[in-house]
This record gives C-alpha cells, structure tokens and sequence, in this order.
C-alpha cells in the first residue's frame, strides 16, 4: 500500500524535518518499497527454525577488573581551569 504524502510529512514533523514537495514525493515512494519488502518478510514461513537463545550475560571477554594506581586529587585538578581545592568548578546549566 503506497504512502500518502501526508503520511510522510507527518513522519518527517516527528522527526523534525523540512521536506521539500519534491522530497516528499520522493520519500513516499522509497519509503513504500521499504515497507513492501518489510510486508514481504512478515509473510516468510519461520515455523521450522528453532528460537535463538538469549546471550550469555555471564561470561565476561574483557579483562579482569582489578584496582591499579589512579591520579592524586592535584595531578586530577593540575589542568582543571577553574577548582576549589577538591572539585573541578563549572558553570551553573540548571535553574
């Protein structure tokens, strides 16, 4: 089922975009051919191959957590522009 242009430029408000009518067009009929193949993959007969199982979040590829040495307080703050002793200080974003 092809896409209305308003269905496009209802899409295109959600994400914030602004469509030319020549980009309008051209999208409605790009995004009805994705939508088609999609269509055409929901129909697939999936009955006979077996659910993948969930991955095994237990097992860890990374390397071992382990403590090491980190900066002192002052080599941390050493470049920092602007500090109280103990925090780096920035400037106030919120209310």
């Amino acid at each position: 089922m092809p896409l209305s242009h308003a269905d496009v430029r209802h899409i295109a408000g959600l994400a914030r975009l602004k469509l030319s009518e020549a980009e309008v067009t051209r999208f409605a009929g790009d995004l009805t051919v994705i939508l088609d193949y999609i269509n055409q993959l929901s129909r697939v007969d999936t009955s006979s191959v077996p659910a993948k199982e969930g991955e095994n979040l237990d097992v860890s590829h990374g390397r071992p957590d382990s403590a090491k040495p980190s900066l002192s307080r002052g080599e941390a703050l050493k470049n920092a522009p602007d500090t109280d002793g103990i925090y780096i200080r920035v400037p106030k974003v919120i209310g």
